[in-house]
This record gives structure tokens, sequence and C-alpha cells, in this order.
């Protein structure tokens, strides 16, 4: 007796009614999930007392996080981590940020965008990490989205003095700090 081949829909990662199988062993290969590698054969069993059965494709994108300050100089260290909008749900593990790039593999995508957030886990010793979730949508295979980094702000108390007489003190004025 032949193999049958029998077509599962999908919706938001579930099936969209029950599939009658038969007891025994299946193969699959995904060709038309958008934003997913097509190939990777993997099998499965139907037993008598299976009522469920989870599969796993990987995606195929790769989502580049860039960060950096209003300067334009890149974080030198910390770590970012893909997510839900609040930040309570973490997706993979989180990427090490180096020379001010997180680099995330097999992301899904599709051309209508797919919407998670990026949060940062840590910043190097001047910046402050961005805490709060944002907004990234995957609509292509390969992505660059860019966060910003504030820098960090310190109170500071200024005093002046005469550069050629010491001991005088200049009286009042204002200078222009840049940068």
């Amino acid at each position: 007796m032949a193999a049958s081949d029998y077509t599962i829909n999908f919706q938001n990662g579930s099936s969209t009614q029950p599939v009658t199988l038969p007891v025994g062993t299946y193969s699959f290969v995904s060709t038309t999930i958008s934003g997913y590698a097509d190939g990777g054969i993997a099998q499965f069993t139907v037993e008598p007392t299976s009522t469920s059965i989870a599969l796993s494709i990987s995606a195929s994108g790769t989502l580049e996080v860039t960060v950096k300050d209003d300067l334009g100089n890149s974080i030198t260290s910390g770590a970012m981590q893909l997510s839900n909008q609040s930040g309570g749900s973490l997706y993979g593990v989180e990427k090490a940020i180096t020379n001010g790039v997180a680099t995330f593999g097999n992301v899904p995508y599709t051309a209508a965008g797919i919407g998670f957030y990026v949060a940062q886990n840590g910043s190097d010793a001047n910046h402050n990490a961005i805490t709060t979730p944002q907004t990234v949508s995957m609509a292509q295979k390969s992505q660059t989205e860019a966060v910003l980094n504030e820098r960090k702000t310190t109170s500071l108390n200024f005093t002046m003095a005469d550069a050629n007489y010491a001991g005088i003190t200049p009286v009042t004025g204002a200078l222009v700090v840049n940068g």
C-alpha cells in the first residue's frame, strides 16, 4: 500500500481542524510556510493513544540590531533579547552586543511583517540600557533595526579660576559647553 499525503492547515501555530491519520510513522517537509526554511524533513509517530502531535520548523530570517548613542558611537557591551510587548515572555537566548551589533538568526518573517520586540539586558558603563521593549516588524529575510542608547548623565558643579594668576577668581559670566 502506497503512502498517502495529508495536508494540515495551520493558523497561529495550531491546526485549523483535527486530521485523522492511521497509526504509523510519518515524515513532513515544510514548503509553503512563509518566513521558514523549506525542507527540514522530520518524522513523527502516531500511536493508538495519540491525541496531539507537536511539530517544529526553523525560521530562515536574520535580524541585526545596531545599538548606538546620539553621537553615532557604538555600544561596546551588553545584550539584547527578543520578547513580547511587555518583555515578560522571552524568545530564545539573549545575544551579546559586539561592536554595537546583536545578531539573531532563525527569526520568522513575512511580507506583512511579524511583530515582536527587542530589549536590552545591559549596556556599557557610559550608556543606559533600553529596558522598555522596542517594536520590530520582521518583513524581510535579512533585516537591520537600529536602537538608540541614551548616554548616562551626571549632575556636576563647576569651579573656575584665572588661568594666568592663581587666586584670582573670574567675576561672573557663562561658558557654553559643547559636545
